[in-house]
């Protein structure tokens, strides 16, 4: 009987010590506001490892392709050239996610890309 709440308190112990698993998969979003006017960015990362982003209902980029390592995305997408790779640092903080530009020779998606942050969209 007292094998039980020893394992016990081992078993929650080893559960404190395990980072949470963060990754892309799902959608994730980003509202922002200017000059009185509301934008919604949506992504939708796919387990096939592509990714579509939509600006308040309309398609912004469809057809990209995402590869995570570790603390780092890779991005390929027809926003410039698909053959051009962007580089990302992620940072995970509780429900959202920040990239910070490691590399990407894609002015547009270095702009719309780097410093910005997304929250987890649950259930969508």
């Amino acid at each position: 009987m007292t094998k039980f709440p020893c394992l016990l308190t081992l078993l929650l112990l080893a559960s404190c010590s395990i980072p949470p698993a963060h990754h892309l998969l799902g959608k994730w979003n980003n509202v922002l506001r200017r000059q009185g006017v509301t934008y919604e960015f949506v992504a939708s990362f796919k387990p096939d490892g592509s990714y579509d982003g939509v600006l308040n209902g309309k398609v912004l980029v469809s057809g990209g392709t995402y590869e995570e390592h570790g603390d780092t995305v890779n991005f390929h997408d027809p926003v410039c050239n698909i053959s051009y790779t962007g580089q990302y640092l992620l940072k995970y903080v509780n429900d959202s996610v920040y990239f910070r530009l490691l590399s990407d020779s894609c002015t547009l998606r270095r702009e719309g890309t780097d410093g910005v942050g997304l929250k987890y969209l649950r259930n969508k």
